[in-house]
């Protein structure tokens, strides 16, 4: 899925105000988001396509994500979610067969891209654990490889290593600092909405990798409550 390059800026830059909104203004799409700052970083997640929801309206915020799981929130991140049908018949895991629900996902985040580079890796003896719950350092280590960056840049000590580069890009602002913890889906959303004004190894902030520009344009953003609420 395409969307706008100022789109996503927007959604980057309201977030990096904080918004700045009373809480009576920071109305969460889901019903059973009560902090604003993960009801703002869930619906920027909802609006790029990223999450839909738990159903019924829900977000699940102290669920806990899968390998797998963490695998098709990353593709649609990158706006590769409409390539996934290309992966799924095929084998790379031996515990991702044709009937894993995300084989598809997972098989896009470990093929090699043009530089040879994987998003992510299985656990060892051809094996990926897709339900097994993902870790702070696993969701951070791929993200760092969503942002370009290898072993040169983040040193080879993992998961320390990794763990502290994230934090001078400010990758892991708001999420624990514990590589070992797993990943619930409103730390999740923080780490995403973190990736989108983290620099890449280019040095420019990823949001401004995404999409397509637009041209005379004109984005309101009004922050108001109607009488009808």
């Amino acid at each position: 899925m395409k969307y706008n390059r100022f789109w996503v800026a927007a959604l980057a830059a309201a977030l990096t105000c904080s918004l700045c909104l009373p809480v009576s203004a920071a109305q969460s799409s889901f019903s059973d988001i009560e902090q604003d700052a993960v009801a703002v970083n869930a619906d920027i997640l909802r609006l790029m396509g990223v999450v839909t929801g738990t159903g019924d309206n829900r977000f699940n915020p102290e669920g806990e994500l899968t390998r797998a799981e963490f695998c098709v929130m990353v593709t649609k991140f990158i706006q590769r979610g409409d390539e996934v049908s290309r992966y799924a018949a095929r084998t790379i895991f031996n515990d991702v067969t044709g009937k894993h629900w995300a084989r598809g996902y997972i098989n896009l985040m470990a093929t090699p891209g043009p530089d040879g580079a994987v998003m992510i890796s299985g656990i060892g003896n051809g094996g990926f654990a897709p339900d097994q719950k993902v870790t702070v350092a696993q969701a951070v280590t791929v993200l760092l490889r969503v942002l370009n960056y290898s072993g040169k840049e983040t040193g080879f000590i993992w998961p320390q290593s990794y763990m502290d580069f994230a934090s001078s890009i400010r990758l892991t602002d708001g999420v624990p600092q514990d590589a070992n913890t797993v990943l619930t889906r409103a730390q999740a959303a923080q780490l995403f909405v973190n990736a989108l004004g983290c620099p890449t190894k280019s040095g420019i902030p990823y949001y401004k990798t995404l999409g397509n520009t637009a041209d005379n344009t004109i984005l309101l953003a009004v922050c108001v409550t109607s009488e009808d609420g």
